[in-house]
C-alpha cells in the first residue's frame, strides 16, 4: 500500500519514479497482490516509470508496467580450496524456516527417498521467529516420522558471516521453492564451488548454466528433482565440475 500511495503522490506532484524489485513483470510466480500492484503502477504512470530488478524477462515476457533494465546479483567467490566429494554426500537448502512455499517437506521428502539407494546427509538453514510456528512444527513432525533424525541436521538463524563456512560443507544446493522472487543463495551456493538445483519459479534461476553448473527444473513434474539430484550423487566428476563451472560465472 506504501508503495501504491508513492507512486500516486509522485504521480501528482510531477515527479519522475524509479521502481526496484524482485519479481519479473508478468508470468509464473506472481501472486494477486503483484498483480493488482503491478496494475496500478501502470494505469497511474502508463509506461513513465523505470523499473531495475535483478531478475531478466523471459522470452515471451513484455515489459508491460515500464521500462525494465536487469541489474544482476553479485556474490563473493569463495578462496577456500573445496575438498573432492565423498560419501556421505552432502544436501544443502537455504530457507526461512517459516515459509511453507519453500517446500521443505518436498526437500525432506527427496532426502527420504534418496536413503534407500544412495549415503548422503542433509541440512536445513533458514531464519525462524519462533519454533512454536506451525510450519516448523510440521516439518520437525515429517523427520520424526520418517525417521529422518540421524540424517538431517537444523540450523535457524545463521549470522551472514558464518555461512561460507556452512557453503564449504556441502557438496549439493537445492532450492525447491515456489513463488521466489530471487534467491541470493543460489549466487552464494555457486560462489563456494556447490552443484545447485533449483526450480524454475525463482528469479535467479538464469544465474544458472542449466547442465553446466546445475540444474533448474520444473519443480511440479513429478520425480524430476530425484532425478537430477541422483544424477550428480552418481557422477560425482559432473557434481564437482559443476561446482568449479558455477563459480567461474
Amino acid at each position: 500500500m506504501t508503495t501504491v500511495l508513492t507512486v500516486i503522490l509522485c504521480r501528482l506532484s510531477g515527479s519522475n519514479v524509479i521502481f526496484y524489485d524482485q519479481f519479473r513483470n508478468t508470468g509464473q510466480g506472481h501472486t494477486i497482490r503483484q498483480k493488482v500492484v503491478s496494475s496500478i503502477h501502470y494505469l497511474t504512470y502508463r509506461k513513465k516509470a523505470i523499473r531495475f530488478s535483478p531478475t531478466e524477462l523471459e522470452d515471451g515476457d513484455t515489459s508491460l508496467f515500464f521500462k525494465s533494465f536487469a541489474v544482476p546479483f553479485a556474490a563473493d567467490v569463495s578462496q577456500t580450496d573445496r575438498e573432492d566429494v565423498e560419501d556421505p554426500v552432502q544436501l544443502l537448502m537455504i530457507g526461512k524456516l517459516h515459509e511453507r512455499r519453500k517446500n521443505h517437506t518436498k526437500f525432506l521428502r527427496l532426502v527420504k527417498d534418496l536413503l534407500e539407494n544412495h549415503e548422503i546427509e542433509a541440512t536445513l538453514v533458514g531464519s525462524l521467529n519462533s519454533k512454536k510456528d506451525n510450519h516448523y512444527r510440521k516439518v520437525l513432525s515429517f523427520i520424526k516420522e520418517n525417521k529422518l533424525q540421524e540424517h538431517v541436521s537444523i540450523i535457524p538463524n545463521v549470522p551472514f558471516e558464518s555461512m561460507e563456512s556452512i557453503y564449504m560443507k556441502h557438496d549439493i544446493f537445492i532450492l525447491p521453492s515456489e513463488r521466489e522472487p530471487a534467491a541470493v543463495s543460489v549466487l552464494e551456493a555457486m560462489g563456494c564451488g556447490l552443484a545447485v538445483i533449483c526450480s524454475d519459479q525463482n528469479g535467479t534461476k538464469h544465474y544458472i548454466q542449466d547442465g553446466e553448473s546445475g540444474f533448474v527444473i520444473n519443480i511440479e513434474t513429478e520425480g524430476e528433482m530425484r532425478r537430477k539430484t541422483e544424477l550428480l550423487i552418481q557422477n560425482k566428476t559432473m557434481l564437482e565440475n559443476f561446482g568449479r563451472s558455477g563459480q567461474g560465472r
